[in-house]
């Protein structure tokens, strides 16, 4: 090895190497490490391909003859490499159904989906820049209906933190920052899940520098 090789090299490397992953914990450390490479290695304009290249990928696995031990890891990961329209619909298609489906073949079901798989898909659509924030709002209207719990309160908060608008971040980093915000840990939670994304740098790299200058006050004052 001559210690020069690219990013995309090393990334096509490993995931020529996912198919013979038989343990689920290897398998989720692999994965993590791949989103880990493509989110702070990886050339900007290199992301979003790198992302399409990994959730193509984790679809032919899922279609492949793999032990039915490591398809959950895959589905867990899977929606966090959605990167294009293609795959967005793709995606709706598996939350209405309930299942992930072969794209080829609708009669052909993957595996059963989760409900937090289905909120997943949803977070991510929010955070994509392929689609309208109307579209958006109707996909999140739609997944969550009539349900007041918690769990979809917190999910409506992080969609509306995942907006590409500078005055929607300035709003939720103050309630992340301001000691005396009336926000619960899980609510902070749920901003911070929504808050960053990929193809909003030009929006979020200004928080870059504001997180380590409230990094002191936010010890002593938040927990």
């Amino acid at each position: 090895m001559d210690c020069q090789q690219s990013s995309v090299a090393y990334m096509k490397f490993v995931m020529a190497q996912l198919k013979h992953e038989t343990v689920e914990q290897s398998l989720m450390v692999t994965l993590q490490n791949l989103k880990s490479l493509i989110a702070y290695y990886m050339p900007v304009e290199m992301v979003k391909p790198s992302k399409a290249m990994m959730f193509n990928t984790l679809v032919e696995l899922l279609e492949s003859d793999i032990p039915e031990g490591v398809k959950n890891p895959l589905a867990d990961n899977i929606f966090g490499f959605i990167s294009s329209k293609e795959h967005i619909d793709l995606a709706l298609g598996w939350n209405e159904a309930g299942n992930i489906y072969s794209p080829s073949n609708k009669e052909k079901v993957l595996l059963q989906l989760s409900k937090a798989h289905k909120n997943s898909i949803v977070v991510q659509i929010a955070k994509s820049s392929e689609v309208t924030s109307e579209f958006k709002k109707e996909v999140l209207n739609k997944h969550i209906g009539d349900d007041k719990s918690d769990l979809s309160k917190n999910l409506r908060i992080t969609c509306e933190a995942a907006e590409a608008d500078p005055a929607v971040k300035e709003k939720f980093w103050k309630e992340l920052t301001d000691p005396n915000s009336t926000c619960s840990l899980y609510e902070k939670r749920a901003i911070m899940s929504g808050f960053y994304s990929w193809d909003q740098i030009d929006i979020c790299e200004p928080y870059f520098d504001k997180f380590y200058e409230e990094l002191g006050s936010l010890s002593q004052h938040h927990t």
